[in-house]
């Protein structure tokens, strides 16, 4: 996943959770931003006007977002690879597509609930009428709900090794557990 990097566009940032009395809150708040961002961008675009000042702060806003998700399973490094490149490509309909599908999925926590045979909206090549069967499926309340919770893996393994865990997790899950659950990999080289 490519990192914008904030100091490389001179946009001064906050990323220490502690500053924020809820970081719960800012990571919502962030990605309300980010979905704005995306509009703001894609009309921008369309006027032909300038959008060196939004693009900036986009990028810095990314890069929050790409911090604060370090510590959540959901929405996940290729999910979040996807938008920044989505965002480098100026493809701002899809960035739009994107940011509002998991902005849904985590105001709503459907993400929780995954149907085993839920296709990614995320998917490019999946279309809306595919994207909105998934999610009626998923927020459908008469499916048995099920606990969810996250597995916190923390090691100095290096990043493909983060995926083979969390693949591996991946294949031993089956629909009929009774629970769901996640894995968030957590590099000690994030913390230094």
């Amino acid at each position: 996943m490519a990192v914008i990097e904030s100091s490389n566009i001179g946009v001064p940032e906050r990323t220490r959770l502690d500053f924020f009395h809820s970081p719960t809150q800012f990571r919502y708040d962030s990605w309300h931003r980010l979905a704005e961002y995306s509009v703001r961008l894609l009309k921008l675009q369309r006027r032909g006007e300038d959008l060196t000042d939004i693009r900036k702060r986009t990028a810095s806003l990314l890069n929050i977002v790409s911090k604060l998700e370090s510590y959540s399973a959901f929405p996940g490094n290729d999910d979040l690879g996807l938008i920044i490149t989505l965002f480098e490509k100026s493809d701002y309909r899809g960035l739009i597509r994107c940011v509002e599908s998991i902005l849904r999925s985590l105001s709503n926590g459907s993400y929780r609930q995954r149907n085993f045979s839920q296709i990614n909206p995320l998917d490019p090549n999946v279309d809306e009428t595919e994207e909105l069967r998934s999610r009626s499926l998923a927020g459908n309340d008469d499916l048995p709900q099920k606990p969810y919770f996250e597995v916190l893996f923390v090691d100095k393994n290096a990043k493909w090794e983060t995926k083979r865990i969390k693949q591996g997790f991946q294949r031993i899950t089956k629909p009929e557990d009774d629970f769901y659950y996640d894995v968030v990999a957590f590099l000690i080289s994030r913390m230094h």
